[in-house]
């Protein structure tokens, strides 16, 4: 937040551990220096727009998401995916569902 310039916003786009409520902003940055801090889900996308075009450029091979994850899981195996979550051996785990289960 220190590095925001005057009349910059700051843009929060992950959440804190559960214990952490509280953010500490001096209010005069507000006022005074026309600082903003935000917060964003999704990148404060239109879903109903933004996923299908995404998906689009998925599908053309122009988004390459697949890189992006480090360790994938079966269903059965979801207990142990978040152990990796936790113990931080894994960023981006994704579960794989069979085909019956997608039914």
């Amino acid at each position: 937040y220190r590095a925001t310039r005057k009349s910059g916003r700051t843009v929060v786009v992950g959440l804190t551990p559960q214990n952490t409520d509280w953010m500490k902003v001096p209010p005069a940055d507000l006022v005074l220096l026309g600082k903003e801090v935000v917060g964003t889900l999704y990148g404060h996308v239109n879903p109903r727009v933004d996923f299908p075009y995404l998906l689009q450029l998925y599908r053309a091979g122009r988004l390459k998401l697949d890189e992006l994850v480090t360790k994938t899981y079966r269903l059965e195996e979801i207990n142990q995916g978040y152990a990796d979550l936790l113990e931080g051996r894994v960023i981006r785990g994704v579960i794989l569902f069979d085909e019956a289960a997608r039914s």
